[in-house]
């Protein structure tokens, strides 16, 4: 499993930016995303650039919860995907 948290936050940037003014929305910065999910910025910003092996699953739902509150329609894949082993 890969966390693409970064990705994501990278991904709904872009197409906020590419809206006319008038319709984009605010994309939270990792600092404001640390704020609101009680966990020190570094330990998230670890998370968001796929350092961290072991995700409670408590903390993916409210990372996607926190999301879709500042009106983002996250889901687990835009979270974490799959990714083979490459040692099986």
């Amino acid at each position: 499993m890969k966390i693409v948290l970064r990705d994501y936050l990278n991904r709904i940037e872009a197409a906020e930016r590419a809206k006319p003014p008038h319709e984009r929305q605010r994309v939270p910065s990792l600092r404001e995303l640390s704020k609101e999910l009680n966990i020190h910025e570094v330990n998230l910003s670890r998370l968001a650039n796929n350092k961290i092996t072991d995700l409670r699953l408590p903390l993916a739902a409210h990372i996607i919860s926190t999301m879709r509150q500042y009106g983002f329609p996250m889901e687990v894949s835009d979270l974490l995907i799959y990714t083979p082993d490459p040692t099986e």
